[in-house]
């Protein structure tokens, strides 16, 4: 019968419980999957960022021997952001692990696994969960705590900019002007360019982060359906609604709302995508001896023991991050209607 002496073994020290942890796989999220975040590994709990307004320019060719071409100073003012941390923790009693059993040719220090295992996974998806969160939200380039809905950063306030209006996609319009949301895109398109700045060639992609009645909505417009209606990629739209399409260099995606997270109805956040440093998830690590000054992971795992009573162990996650955008100018929100 296995006791709780097991926890004391060495796979379930806090490294080898966050190195397993960190490899399971976990459920997948949207925006995590879309690749719009580079990762950050920090060794502490501050991320710096600094602003500066920088132009590229062209290189002469330069003769063998001859003096290079010097770029002008930058002048840059720093901004700091700390991380901030979520933790969760399960509860297995004395009384479930006395009543964990070899099964068939298992031994119980495997049952014992399996078991813990079960609990990581759940814990390490509502982890996921939170995380894409937040990276929602910084696609609107605000950090939120999760529970109370306070935000803790909104990027646009740090670097003293403007946040562009919202755009009005004018979608319940019965009949609206041929070319009209080809033309709206195209704007929007050149605006963001702007606000981007120079980009030495890059010429940025967009995802849509569409409120499921926003998404309805865009694929019953006129120009959407004659787009597709035309081409081979007419299924889409006729067999069923689908969960992504690409217009006019917009790729739509639908955003299946569900336990707190979700884009609000009627709307969809607009992000450039292939923007070196625009969007950015800052790990740090977790305030332990083990891992002080290493660089940050997405998750930790670790097994908190009762040392008075011996009468449970407590799974617990462990997770230090922030999201960034560097441009928040350059973000937009479309509007279903006015």
């Amino acid at each position: 019968m296995a006791t709780m002496d097991v926890f004391r073994q060495d796979p379930f020290s806090l490294v080898e419980l966050s190195t397993f942890v960190q490899q399971m796989s976990f459920r997948p999220t949207l925006v995590a999957s879309l690749g719009l975040y580079e990762t950050r590994s920090l060794r502490t709990r501050t991320a710096v960022f600094e602003e500066y307004k920088g132009t590229l320019s062209l290189i002469p060719f330069t003769e063998i021997g001859g003096a290079a071409s010097q770029n002008a100073a930058i002048k840059g003012a720093a901004r700091t952001f700390q991380t901030h941390g979520i933790r969760k923790q399960d509860t297995i009693w004395a009384s479930e692990v006395a009543g964990i059993r070899a099964r068939g040719t298992e031994s119980e220090f495997r049952s014992v696994q399996d078991e813990l295992a079960l609990r990581f996974k759940k814990l390490r998806d509502e982890v996921a969960l939170t995380q894409e969160y937040h990276l929602l939200n910084g696609l609107a380039g605000i950090v939120k705590d999760a529970v109370s809905g306070t935000t803790v950063y909104d990027y646009a306030t740090e670097f003293g900019i403007s946040r562009p209006a919202s755009i009005n996609l004018d979608l319940l319009n019965a009949s609206p002007k041929k070319g009209a949301l080809r033309q709206l895109l195209a704007d929007v398109r050149i605006s963001v360019e702007a606000d981007l700045g120079d980009l030495g060639g890059i010429m940025p992609d967009f995802e849509v982060i569409c409120a499921p009645d926003l998404f309805t909505a865009l694929t019953n417009h006129p120009e959407v359906r004659d787009a597709y209606l035309a081409t081979a990629n007419a299924q889409l739209l006729l067999a069923k609604l689908p969960e992504a399409f690409s217009f006019e260099g917009f790729t739509f995606r639908r955003y299946r709302a569900g336990s707190g997270v979700g884009v609000a109805a009627g709307t969809a956040l607009v992000a450039p995508s292939g923007v070196p440093g625009l969007f950015t998830i800052n790990y740090s690590p977790i305030n332990s001896l083990e891992f002080v000054n290493t660089p940050g992971e997405p998750v930790y795992a670790r097994i908190i023991q009762d040392l008075d009573r011996q009468e449970w162990v407590k799974p617990e996650v462990e997770s230090r991050f922030l999201p960034v955008c560097s441009r928040p100018q350059a973000l937009r929100v479309f509007t279903k209607t006015a």
